[in-house]
């Protein structure tokens, strides 16, 4: 993705001093530093004065250096929508092509022996891209290649790690997969048949809180296991697995890497940790999206500034919310007629992202969250928006249990292939694009909410809380 954009750059006119690093660029440029760490990692905590720093400077400022609440406002689509479609590459998998430096090569040295016919065909014979660094003489191509990248490089080089997965996991996931999958598409059809009257009904006159007191619709904090559970079987690996191909397997690879130092592209003093919203911190509050909504103040605000560019992320949402072939894995129109209406599944995924942000849509009943979703479900889509895996440990005198942030770990191999349920490939990339699209609506709101209490001098956010890092 950044070859494709440095190559869009220069085709466009770009100056190819900017590519070295962000310090190479205009200072106003340089001052967007913040602003980008605070959409892509923590939204929520975007304020007027934020905006303030970008549009108006001291007195004796450089008007050359100073933005424009129009051209600001089409930096945050842009920022949101770079941030959203590195999200999907990274979850769907996606590694540079074997033109590219950096792209698909072959690791030799565990490679599985073919015959004189495979060997000899034109793919098997094209080079791996490699750096300069890692170029070889013609008189070392007959040795045994090594893959392994020196990590003192740069410690911003990124992998694509493919950790193993055990027979014994792969046989108990897929077991569960098919249990919940023929228990959603159960729960679908019933919805379809009911045309959804009672659930709608329900969430429009539910008032009922949480057990917290925040005033929080139930559903909304956490959700549920409501799906059923398949008796755990523990498979031995079969006999002819010899103890070397065990330890092997048990080896983490990593393969394809990313030779791009993008650490030059960040300020290094404006960092900004990735974070999962706590719906009970003093320092945010919960969005009430009745208070400002996408479909009026939003739009308005982008029609105001950029008008052909709202209507576009306007179908563009509505799109991706909306499409559907009508079935469900290998469930289709055949065997159910009038097919598999998978919209409370996907709408189940859209606002369960706009939720991981601290969105709440008071006329949606969050219930329909643990209805559609089983927690595995729920737990990839956290990692793919946050890089943030959560894990239940022991703490206090008493060793009560408790949920902690783990590593920030990006979504690999095992995580795109058990998401829960019995998914095609398609399925599995249009729910990425979902989460893609609710995530950037999601920046988007913060970022024009931002923007609006601004012009309106509404400095109301500025008192609770205020977290004085940023």
């Amino acid at each position: 993705m950044v070859s494709m954009m440095k190559l869009d750059f220069l085709t466009s006119g770009g100056d190819p001093t900017w590519l070295n690093g962000l310090q190479f660029t205009t200072q106003k440029i340089r001052n967007l530093a913040k602003l980008n760490g605070l959409m892509a990692h923590q939204p929520w905590l975007l304020k007027p004065r934020h905006i303030q720093e970008l549009l108006c400077r001291e007195a004796n400022h450089n008007p050359h250096n100073v933005w424009t609440v129009s051209e600001l406002a089409q930096v945050m689509v842009i920022l949101s929508t770079i941030h959203s479609i590195s999200l999907f590459v990274a979850a769907c998998g996606i590694v540079p092509e074997i033109d590219m430096v950096g792209g698909t090569f072959v690791d030799f040295t565990r490679q599985v022996k073919r015959n004189q016919e495979e060997s000899m065909s034109p793919l098997s014979m094209l080079p791996s891209p490699r750096s300069d660094v890692d170029a070889k003489s013609p008189t070392e191509d007959t040795e045994p290649r090594q893959t392994s990248i020196d990590p003192s490089v740069s410690p911003y080089h990124f992998y694509i790690t493919l950790p193993p997965m055990p027979a014994s996991k792969r046989t108990y996931d897929e077991a569960t997969s098919k249990l919940h999958t023929a228990e959603l598409i159960r729960r679908l059809l019933a919805e379809r048949d009911s045309c959804g009257d009672c659930d709608e009904t329900e969430g429009d006159l539910d008032d009922s809180e949480d057990d917290h007191g925040l005033g929080l619709p139930r559903g909304f904090e956490e959700i549920e296991d409501t799906f059923p559970a398949p008796e755990p079987r523990i498979i031995s690996p079969p006999l002819s697995t010899s103890l070397a191909e065990a330890m092997a397997e048990s080896q983490e690879k990593k393969i394809r890497p990313v030779q791009e130092d993008m650490s030059r592209f960040l300020d290094m003093g404006c960092q900004i940790e990735p974070a999962l919203f706590d719906c009970r911190s003093s320092q945010y509050k919960i969005f009430r999206v009745d208070e400002f909504r996408w479909e009026d103040d939003a739009s308005a605000l982008l029609s105001k500034y950029l008008p052909e560019l709202s209507e576009s992320l306007e179908d563009e949402l509505v799109e991706t919310l909306n499409f559907t072939d009508l079935s469900f894995f290998d469930e289709n129109t055949e065997r159910h007629a009038g097919g598999i209406d998978t919209f409370a599944f996907r709408q189940a995924i859209w606002y369960y992202t706009l939720r991981l942000f601290g969105l709440l849509h008071q006329d949606y009943n969050y219930r329909n969250l643990s209805k559609f979703m089983n927690t595995t479900l729920a737990a990839y889509i956290r990692k793919a928006c946050h890089g943030i895996s959560m894990m239940e440990t022991s703490s206090g005198p008493d060793n009560t249990p408790s949920l902690q942030l783990t590593d920030m770990n990006k979504v690999d191999r095992n995580d795109f292939e058990n998401m829960g349920f019995e998914l095609r490939p398609e399925e599995r990339c249009h729910i990425n694009i979902i989460v893609m699209e609710a995530c950037k609506q999601a920046k988007l709101m913060y970022a024009l909410r931002a923007v609006d209490r601004w012009e309106r001098k509404d400095q109301d956010e500025e008192d609770e809380g205020e977290d004085e890092r940023f």
